[in-house]
């Protein structure tokens, strides 16, 4: 049995450090490309309108056998109608589009009420963890904003009380992403722009 300690991976970068900004593609204007977008955006006709035909397939199946909830058949559905729409936008637009593509399904499936109150929430925990304040500091705020929250829920005592419903939502979005996101924004090496962490979280 080998005793030897495998030091292979040692020395490689950890991720956060391995990024790279994109780089617009060689030919800018080219076919298949708007100015200024990378060569992973070039659009390829054939293939889209093959992967759109699955994803139409796929939502044809699921309604008509019931399978999964009406909700998720819902989120493929509008899932169904914007990604023609993203994939034909220039790429500065494509992560705007995916928020406010996620905050309409989250309006469809969650009803107003609960999305306005997850929104309300997302917004303050966002703030607190973008703010150009100490991270302990932005930390210890976060912490106290998640012991409320969870002590908010644990006093819903009716079924389907809408902070209960909130709270839920909220904590699926951010229980463990904001603990990922906190580390990375502490060794990134600047600040990134206001839309990753929205199309983040």
């Amino acid at each position: 049995m080998p005793t030897a300690i495998d030091t292979s991976r040692i020395g490689r970068p950890i991720p956060h450090r391995r990024f790279q900004p994109v780089e617009p593609a060689a030919d800018p204007g080219g076919r298949g490309l708007y100015p200024g977008e990378p060569e992973t955006c070039r659009r390829r006709p054939r293939v889209f309108l093959a992967i759109l035909a699955q994803l139409a397939i796929l939502l044809v199946v699921f309604d008509a056998y019931r399978l999964e909830t009406r909700s998720f058949r819902i989120l493929v559905a509008l899932a169904l109608g914007a990604l023609p729409v993203h994939y034909l936008v220039h790429y500065r637009w494509k992560k705007p589009l995916f928020v406010a593509v996620s905050i309409l399904g989250m309006m469809l499936v969650s009803g107003l009420g609960v999305a306005a109150g997850v929104l309300g929430i997302s917004a303050a925990l966002l703030a607190v963890a973008f703010a150009a304040i100490p991270a302990f500091t932005r930390i210890g705020l976060l912490a106290a904003g998640a012991i409320g929250l969870a002590l908010w829920r644990s006093a819903a005592t009716e079924p389907g009380a809408w902070s209960a419903a909130v709270v839920s939502i909220v904590a699926t979005m951010f229980m463990f992403r904001l603990v990922i996101y906190l580390y990375e924004q502490r060794h990134a090496p600047q600040r990134e722009p206001w839309i990753e962490p929205l199309a983040y979280f």
